[in-house]
């Protein structure tokens, strides 16, 4: 997994309780949201178990939605604050260009990582006020770009 990653994941687990609280969730709604139990969600919180990069992705669509939905700009804000720019901060991603070199499993490092810093930046233009129309256009062209990127990685591949 990439540092940035592990970074986002990590703030993310950290400030897990907060960011609840902030989208005015329980723990039980939370865990509903993302399909998991009410005690995995205290669990993730209270760092009895590491956050998988699956629920990690999970709780950052759930909120992005929810963000979007009921234009909640303080949990955008929130989450860029806690999560997004200290991780951003802490450690530089690779330029895209490498995307191409290296195994597979590089390359799919490389996606989702792209995928995070897509979630990541959805969430700063929702806190900055954009709405919810321009979120979910955000959200198709993070996908378009996925897409492409991952078509291009299979590509490659068959060389």
């Amino acid at each position: 997994m990439d540092k940035a990653d592990e970074k986002r994941i990590e703030l993310f687990q950290k400030n897990l309780g907060t960011i609840r609280k902030v989208a005015g969730w329980t723990t039980e709604r939370f865990g509903e949201e993302i399909g998991v139990t009410r005690q995995t969600i205290s669990n993730l919180e209270k760092g009895r178990t590491p956050m998988t990069k699956t629920q990690y992705l999970a709780c950052r669509a759930v909120l992005t939605y929810e963000i979007a939905e009921s234009e909640n700009q303080g949990l955008a804000r929130v989450i860029r604050t806690l999560v997004d720019e200290p991780a951003e901060n802490a450690s530089s991603v690779e330029p895209y260009t490498h995307i191409f070199g290296g195994s597979s499993k590089q390359k799919l490092a490389m996606v989702t990582t792209g995928t995070i810093a897509g979630l990541s930046a959805l969430t700063a233009a929702l806190a900055v006020g954009v709405g919810p129309f321009a979120a979910v256009v955000s959200t198709a062209a993070v996908r378009t770009v996925a897409k492409v990127a991952s078509s291009q990685v299979s590509s490659k591949k068959g060389e």
